[in-house]
């Protein structure tokens, strides 16, 4: 067994749990991301419903 040969073997499962870390770190993100988006519309939503208009603006700054 050459050390070309050794590399590979060492080297493409790492390439391939890499990869597949990456694919799951990224639709985690995404997951993360449209759950924010979708409590932030959520909470303004609620702010639009219940508080007057003006105390919100000012709240925001």
């Amino acid at each position: 067994m050459s050390y070309g040969e050794f590399a590979l073997v060492i080297f493409l499962p790492t390439v391939d749990k890499l990869g597949i870390l990456l694919r799951t770190l990224a639709s985690v993100e995404a997951f993360m991301q449209r759950l924010y988006f979708n409590s932030e519309v959520a909470v303004r939503y609620c702010l639009a419903a219940t508080g007057p208009t003006k105390r919100r603006k000012s709240s925001r700054r």
